[in-house]
């Protein structure tokens, strides 16, 4: 036993130490019922993390993804099997299911849902097992069977999606051929009368939708569950957020920039938000990341604030990317030579001026936001260090209150203390003792790097988060854009570098570019008839729900072009990273994700030419 003197009102530290379980590998033998569709790919769903278990609370209840289940390979004498390497000693509960843990998984012959157990041993071990039927009740099986559009991309499978009560988390389809997609429902029929479902892309549904279904609050199509057999063939005519004729874009080739070698960062920073639907979709995002000539990714890991007072910044499953999920990433990453830097991001309950001006402020509340955020950034230290990790990026606009002489969206003080200096000080030296690769503070333009906090010394590279107006009228032509973007550099940028430069005697900066895809964006006012003017930052989520804007793909373009231009002219900016990639699907949404768009060939192009 371990003693600890815990203090009142106060954060006590308890180190706990836990040994890894030996790794043994357990085969299983499985035989299924005579009526197994064959072809038809048989998972195992189970309470541990190989076996697709996220941990989290996600749609319907369900906290198992079909996606992320291990599959048994047939074998000639008809059954299935799969070799596991599980951790000695495990509570293990698992079943079988061409679906997930609730559709179509394994029931008795009674009717109801089997779920099996073991203590896995700690020597290799057979165990074989015996699907009693894939039925329940007297419902019989639903076959879906459709047609998706021709300009549905390569590589993107298609999913239903089921609403028995809520929607459910989306199941694979299975791929016939060509445009020819199925799926069979086989239970639990016995627990609805009629079910609601729809189809998407990469099971991204919700925002990768049929366009007869699209968003969050669709009840889908519907059908009446029945003794008899029935079968439903469908075709889907378009898909939501995805165009057949995008426009062009000219003069990408000759573009004339010099090279910069291997160390300029030609990169691609994810979106920040996450669900874990998105984890077998990262490696073919990763491989489009790596086509555009890109050498550099940037990863998102997030926490959530789950009380303002007293603060409380913590991991959530589900919203926030597991340990294991961000080290698989950034192995892939590796994988496909590209460098990784980690900008750990917070998610807030509320819109963040909000929670910001909602919490009390007071210095026992400041105390306690600095030991959380502190916690925060040193887990994360600790993840890039152990998984090679080159860059560290802390910081953000979403930080500003707290930052030395702090003040609000409304311009009133924060209230930080004004001892904020010396304890981002402290911080940063304690990430330093935690992680030895190169260390990056995320400032916002204007309102950043005009008035930077005064620990910037301590920093290795800076990372400008550039969503700036590059024009007063939107028909402004692609020289008055660049200009304008060079203006920017040159009179601001530039000056805040010098100044870094000469402190710290470090010259990398970086910057970090997020263009959403309306009509507008170049002015930097996304008109609204509701709001006077939205910010570009409104819309870095996938598919956002502003019916008033339009979309304007060729805006981004343009304006991707004109600051990709103007930093050619500049050999000292280190890098430009496009901000808000949506990994798991391509949509032309009015997010600030290139993915897809036209604004991605541009970055393609400017990439292939610095390098």
């Amino acid at each position: 036993q371990q003693g600890a003197l815990v203090a009142a009102e106060s954060t006590t530290p308890a180190t706990i130490q836990l040994d890894a379980a030996a790794r043994v590998d357990i085969t299983f033998i499985l035989h299924v019922p005579e009526d197994t569709p064959p072809s038809v790919p048989v998972r195992m769903a189970g309470n541990l993390y190989q076996l697709g278990n996220t941990f989290a609370d996600l749609s319907g209840g369900i906290s198992t993804l079909a996606a992320r289940m291990p599959v048994l390979a047939p074998l000639p004498d008809g059954t299935y099997g799969i070799i596991l390497s599980l951790p000695a000693g495990a509570d293990l509960r698992y079943k079988y299911t061409f679906g997930d843990g609730f559709w179509n998984a394994e029931h008795a012959a009674s009717g109801e849902f089997v779920l099996r157990q073991m203590i896995v041993p700690d020597a290799p071990t057979v165990i074989e097992d015996h699907v009693g039927t894939w039925h329940a009740g007297d419902a019989a099986p639903i076959t879906f069977d459709i047609t998706v559009p021709a300009n549905t991309p390569p590589g993107e499978n298609i999913s239903i999606q089921l609403n028995p009560y809520g929607w459910t988390e989306p199941l694979p389809m299975w791929h016939l051929g060509g445009d020819r997609w199925a799926y069979i429902l086989y239970s639990p029929l016995d627990m609805v009368n009629q079910i609601g479902y729809r189809y998407c892309r990469a099971e991204q549904c919700g925002h990768a939708d049929d366009a007869r279904t699209p968003g969050d609050f669709t009840s889908g199509q519907i059908v009446q569950t029945s003794t008899d057999p029935l079968s439903l063939p469908d075709k889907v005519e378009a898909w939501a957020w995805l165009e057949t004729d995008l426009p062009g874009f000219e003069n990408l080739e000759g573009l004339g920039a010099k090279l910069r070698g291997p160390e300029f960062v030609a990169g691609v920073e994810f979106q920040e938000m996450y669900h874990p639907s998105w984890v077998p979709r990262l490696p073919a995002a990763l491989d489009e990341v790596a086509s555009l000539g890109a050498n550099w990714v940037i990863l998102t890991p997030s926490w959530t604030f789950t009380r303002l007072d007293p603060p409380v910044l913590e991991p959530v499953a589900g919203q926030d990317p597991l340990w294991l999920e961000i080290a698989a990433t950034i192995r892939q990453a590796q994988g496909r030579d590209l460098n990784v830097a980690l900008r750990p991001v917070p998610h807030f309950p509320t819109a963040v001026d909000e929670w910001w001006s909602s919490a009390p402020r007071d210095f026992p509340w400041w105390v306690s936001w600095f030991d959380r955020y502190q916690a925060f950034v040193l887990h994360h230290a600790d993840l890039a260090e152990q998984n090679g990790v080159q860059t560290l990026i802390l910081g953000g606009e979403w930080m500003s209150p707290a930052l030395p002489s702090g003040s609000l969206s409304n311009g009133d003080p924060s209230g930080v203390p004004p001892d904020a200096e010396a304890r981002y000080r402290e911080l940063l030296a304690k990430v330093r003792e935690h992680f030895s690769g190169t260390v990056a503070w995320a400032l916002s333009y204007p309102e950043g790097v005009l008035n930077p906090p005064g620990f910037l010394d301590e920093i290795d590279q800076i990372y400008v988060l550039w969503s700036a107006p590059l024009a007063a009228n939107a028909d402004a032509s692609p020289a008055d854009l660049q200009t304008e973007a060079e203006r920017i550099i040159s009179a601001d940028i530039y000056g805040m570098w010098l100044i870094w430069k000469q402190q710290s005697g470090n010259e990398s900066l970086v910057i970090s570019l997020a263009y959403p895809s309306v009509e507008g964006i170049l002015t930097g006012c996304l008109a609204d008839p509701i709001v006077e003017c939205i910010p570009p930052e409104s819309l870095k989520y996938p598919a956002p729900d502003y019916p008033l804007l339009e979309l304007g793909l060729e805006d981004q373009a343009r304006a991707y072009q004109a600051v990709m231009a103007a930093v050619s002219q500049h050999e000292w900016v280190g890098g430009v990273v496009s901000r808000g990639y949506y990994p798991p699907a391509v949509l032309h949404d009015k997010s600030t994700s290139v993915h897809g768009k036209p604004a991605e060939d541009v970055l393609h192009a400017w990439f292939e030419e610095f390098r």
